[in-house]
């Protein structure tokens, strides 16, 4: 083991290094930076390149990380907050609070695109029925 005591977790009767996980997770390839925390189980805020998906991520872990040692929760931000000296925030509740606002960020911007593609279809229906009319109309 490595790593400062307080980053260190018992697991299933296992002790778990979050240092180390973290650190696991930052050398991964697409990764820019990671905090890892321990609340109900190992949970990861992670942020990534745009071409690194969660899928790909898990599957990288899997074969780094011992199962007891993988992350149960994976939350990728877009960045992870930090304190006033430039520091990644270690508080859980504000690390959460990070991922809930951009998964309402994420789900409001959803909202905004299916409303528009929506309008959108509506706004060109009429017109096609209307160029339908027009044509069997001439059509006779």
């Amino acid at each position: 083991m490595h790593g400062r005591l307080d980053s260190q977790v018992s697991i299933g009767g296992l002790k778990v290094d979050l240092a180390e996980v973290e650190e696991t997770i930052r050398e991964l390839p697409g990764v820019t930076d990671a905090v890892v925390v321990h609340e109900a189980g190992i949970e990861a805020y992670v942020t990534v390149r745009a071409e690194l998906t969660p899928e790909a991520l898990t599957a990288t872990l899997a074969a780094r990380l011992a199962p007891y040692k993988r992350p149960r929760t994976l939350h990728l931000l877009a960045e992870l907050p930090r304190t006033a000296t430039g520091k990644p925030v270690r508080n859980p509740q504000v690390l959460q609070a990070a991922a809930r606002s951009l998964a309402a960020q994420t789900l409001a911007t959803r909202s905004v695109a299916a409303q528009s593609v929506a309008a959108q279809s509506v706004a060109t229906k009429p017109v096609a029925a209307q160029s339908v009319a027009a044509q069997s109309v001439v059509g006779r």
